[in-house]
């Protein structure tokens, strides 16, 4: 249950920045500094703080993710929290 709040709490847009937290994990890498390569790093640290995502993936076809990373690449929270809940913690 921890994990599906984990993955819900991605979709809450904040008021201020008017972005989510699934918003930024699609954010694409900066120019190449130390500054963005930190942050970077942080970005990865939280998205494996998410879960085992190694794990989830393991007998998917690469190209099965690549297909839906790119559906998701579109993709924003209001738009996420139309499609069904086992889709969308998919």
């Amino acid at each position: 249950m921890a994990a599906r709040a984990r993955l819900a709490r991605l979709l809450v847009v904040d008021p201020v920045s008017r972005r989510s937290e699934f918003d930024r994990l699609k954010d694409v890498a900066k120019a190449a500094s130390l500054g963005k390569f930190k942050e970077r790093l942080a970005l990865l640290a939280d998205i494996e703080a998410i879960g085992p995502t190694r794990v989830w993936l393991e007998g998917v076809p690469p190209g099965k993710v690549a297909h839906f990373a790119g559906e998701v690449r579109g993709t924003d929270a209001a738009d996420m929290r139309k499609v069904a809940e086992d889709k969308r913690l998919t």
